[in-house]
């Protein structure tokens, strides 16, 4: 059974519903278990987070960075980078903002950075932008062909909506978070073997 752990932090439930679609993905690869970890808390949960063997951070877009709860979360971890607890695991990342840009960019090298200086493998998007796809597998998303990765990402998932003019996330960015985390739990089944 392989662990993944995906550590979010959400305010108006935009990352959490994310992760959920991410964990919905994943667990669609054989043996794989799936913990959600809202990144308030992550400290508290520190020993089961340092079991899995992937471990996916969310993070809104705020002012072109991450959330000030994920950095203070990051700044806590000082013992797991100087212990190399980390060292290995598979990362991976997903952010979501009110505009289509939104800087998202950065939040995800910001995530990356911090990935790579705890000696992570780090898993980004494999979908090309506005790629078709039928929803197979996940029959309540339709059967209609979707387009994943509208907003073309390599780096991580990127995801917009937008509650002020009534737009909600679409179901292109739910499959290509379910995608994105099939992806995510492939690699690390094949990291494991």
């Amino acid at each position: 059974m392989q662990k993944i752990t995906i550590i979010y932090h959400t305010r108006f439930h935009s990352v959490e519903k994310l992760a959920s679609e991410i964990a919905l993905g994943m667990k669609s690869v054989d043996n794989t278990e799936v913990s959600l970890i809202p990144c308030v808390e992550a400290k508290s949960r520190i020993t089961e987070i340092n079991t899995a063997d992937a471990i996916v951070f969310g993070s809104p877009t705020y002012f072109g960075s991450i959330s000030s709860e994920m950095k203070t979360f990051f700044d806590s971890t000082s013992e797991i980078f100087m212990h190399k607890l980390w060292k290995d695991k598979i990362a991976a990342a997903f952010t979501h903002s009110g505009s289509p840009s939104g800087d998202k960019l950065m939040t995800l090298m910001q995530i990356m950075i911090f990935a790579m200086q705890n000696g992570m493998i780090w898993t980004g998007m494999d979908l090309l932008p506005s790629e078709s796809y039928v929803p197979n597998e996940w029959s309540d998303l339709g059967s209609e062909s979707l387009e994943v990765n509208k907003l073309g990402s390599w780096i991580g998932l990127m995801s917009q909506s937008d509650a002020r003019r009534g737009i909600e996330i679409s179901k292109n960015d739910f499959l290509t978070a379910r995608l994105f985390g099939k992806r995510i739990a492939t690699i690390t089944k094949q990291m494991k073997s």
